[in-house]
């Protein structure tokens, strides 16, 4: 859960004596002790009430409708109306058509490459769902939420047994869905995109197409949030792990996955192993949290992924997307890629109900899941752009920090950021006003920086890490 230190840089109410303590402990004496050196903006909080349309039993009924189709397996049925992927992807379109009007609903057909987990060439389809910004300066940029539609059992070659897949990945689509149903009448500044891959069980082919078509036609993804097994915060009580139905995993990548040799060495000169673009939208979503006091906070976990498994948004991290992916806070594996089994027998007989059955999914965790990712779409949809080419001038040797980045088109201000070295978390904050270039009296080489855009309505930017440049 997020701490109120690492809170603190997205609200307002920060004091004099706080900072003075933290900077002299640094060694340094305040150069001004009547003007802040810790000073957000003070911004309205913005209007997010969209998000109270999400309902525990809403998105229980989602997962429970795709459960019956018995089956999502990727090569499984795609010409029954009532079993199997083919029915499934259609329901899940007449959901977002009937979202709303302006939601522009479509099957995204390829297809599927032959390999260990497909014998052999067959047409597969993504559903996806677009909901164009409404301002011209900020519609380019597109902001996602995902989940994977498809499921399997034990056997991950077998289309036809039953794989009710309830939380995994039931459960990502009903947050993917619930979230359009919340934000179809909105004006989004951004265009928003509700994506229900395929094939993420058969070696994640439908985010891989979908991320490397996008890379290919030049689009502007600024963030995507991927919602895998997010229904059931339980695990088993032999396992020693409580219920945590108060958080939620937030995963992230630190080094770029395909960085080469040059970008390795300036990320290493830099020391920014720890703040990649899809660190900072998990940062992003942190500080969302906070400051709208949801119910589920996003515990912050510095890796990729989970041991042994993987996600679609590693797919958009492989194309140069921001990405990250949430979790449970537990996972129970004895549920996930079975075959389904029966309940346990009266009497005292041994055997249990195994599968990934929904019984098992908790509605109003899962709701609350969904109304976080509801909320970061909102921030992230009206916030102004980050600014870019954020850099330390280091034409000199000097304990002052000069920091300087471009404008972003629809901002009405500027906020440095900064945090220790050894911080997970950006900590503090400066309001600069509509400047491009500002000197701080801290010391460069004791902090990490960074800058982020803010409109006067209350949203602001994704963090920009600071580079370094001499000019």
């Amino acid at each position: 859960m997020l701490s109120p230190t690492s809170a603190s840089v997205f609200l307002p109410a920060l004091v004099v004596s706080s900072l003075t303590a933290c900077y002299t402990a640094h060694g340094g004496d305040l150069p001004n002790p009547t003007l802040p050196l810790v000073q957000p903006a003070i911004l309205p909080k913005p209007p997010t009430g969209a998000t109270g349309s999400i309902t525990p039993e809403a998105s229980i009924a989602i997962v429970q409708r795709l459960a019956d189709f018995g089956t999502r397996h990727t090569l499984s049925d795609t010409t029954s109306t009532t079993r199997g992927i083919g029915a499934a992807r259609n329901w899940v379109l007449e959901q977002f058509r009937a979202a709303g009007p302006r939601l522009e609903a479509s099957l995204e057909e390829f297809d599927a490459p032959v390999g260990p987990r497909i014998k052999e060439s067959i047409k597969v389809a993504n559903v996806v769902a677009i909901l164009p910004g409404t301002d011209p300066a900020a519609a380019g940029r597109r902001i996602y939420v995902v989940a994977h539609l498809d499921s399997m059992n034990a056997n991950i070659m077998d289309p036809h047994g039953d794989a009710p897949g309830a939380n995994d990945d039931a459960s990502g689509c009903a947050v993917v869905i619930e979230c359009a149903r919340a934000l179809a009448k909105e004006n989004l500044r951004a265009t928003v995109v509700f994506l229900c891959t395929i094939g993420e069980e058969q070696g994640l082919v439908g985010a891989k197409f979908h991320a490397d078509s996008a890379r290919t036609r030049n689009e502007n993804i600024v963030a995507v949030l991927n919602n895998d097994i997010v229904g059931d915060p339980s695990a088993p009580p032999t396992e020693g792990f409580p219920a945590q139905p108060e958080v939620v995993r937030v995963f992230s990548e630190g080094l770029p996955r395909n960085a080469n040799t040059e970008q390795l060495s300036r990320l290493r000169a830099l020391s920014a192993e720890s703040d990649s673009p899809s660190r900072q939208l998990a940062r992003y979503v942190a500080d969302v949290a906070a400051l709208e006091n949801v119910t589920v906070q996003p515990r912050l976990v510095f890796r990729l992924d989970r041991f042994l498994r993987g996600g679609d948004h590693s797919m958009f991290n492989q194309a140069g997307f921001p990405a990250v992916r949430f979790t449970a806070s537990n996972e129970t594996y004895s549920r996930q890629h079975q075959n389904v089994s029966g309940p346990p027998q009266i009497g005292g007989g041994k055997a249990r109900e195994t599968g990934d059955v929904v019984r098992f999914v908790d509605p109003d965790y899962l709701a609350n899941v969904a109304r976080l990712n509801a909320k970061c779409l909102i921030h992230l949809a009206n916030a102004p752009q980050s600014p870019q080419r954020a850099r330390i001038i280091t034409a000199k040797l000097e304990n002052a920090t000069t920091l300087k980045w471009d404008p972003s088109p629809d901002a009405d201000g500027y906020e440095v950021v900064w945090r220790d070295t050894t911080s997970p978390t950006w900590t503090f904050a400066r309001d600069v006003g509509n400047v491009t270039e500002i000197t701080l009296p801290i010391s460069k080489d004791d902090f990490f920086l960074g800058v982020r855009a803010y409109r006067k309505d209350g949203y602001r930017s994704v963090v920009a890490f600071a580079d370094q440049a001499t000019e």
